[in-house]
């Protein structure tokens, strides 16, 4: 059987033959135009068939994906919450480092800047002003037919709905 591509071909092929006036060559032209069509029919069923299948998997994915994703998040919390139970005992200890037959764990001060926090209000001259661009507006002045030397409607795209 003949791909998708194949047939959509063979129908670009069969067009350029739509304006013979001959009564045989439009017999023969409507009979495999209809043919033609009833094949990528025929094959637009199955792409629709292999899409829904390829749906369902994606869903399942999903739920996978979210089931390892709470594991993972399970096994980190775990991880975070003896961590902090070690750095507690080694504080307490007043230790810097425990040695043991397998690991040497070593309590640190933690790097990158220091932590701050405000707690009034900011003056001025500690703000930043940030600008942002205003794409309706951009696209309001294109629609109303502005030329903008920065910006330009582009077309729109098409797509399928099964």
């Amino acid at each position: 059987m003949e791909t998708l591509r194949e047939l959509t071909n063979d129908m670009y092929a069969l067009l350029e033959y739509a304006d013979s006036t001959d009564p045989d060559d439009q017999l023969v032209f409507q009979d495999t135009l209809d043919g033609l069509k009833g094949m990528i029919e025929q094959k637009a069923d199955g792409y629709c068939a292999v899409m829904d299948q390829i749906k369902a998997n994606i869903a399942a994915h999903d739920l996978e994906i979210k089931r390892l994703t709470a594991r993972k998040n399970a096994m980190e919390a775990n991880i975070k919450r003896m961590k902090e139970l070690l750095l507690e005992a080694m504080v307490a200890m007043d230790e810097k480092k425990i040695m043991t037959g397998l690991y040497t764990i070593t309590r640190c001060k933690n790097g990158g800047k220091q932590p701050m926090e405000i707690t009034g209000e900011v003056p001025d001259n500690y703000k930043r002003i940030v600008y942002e661009t205003d794409t309706d507006k951009i696209r309001e002045d294109l629609e109303q037919g502005k030329e903008l030397s920065f910006a330009q409607l582009k077309e729109r795209g098409e797509h399928i709905i099964v």
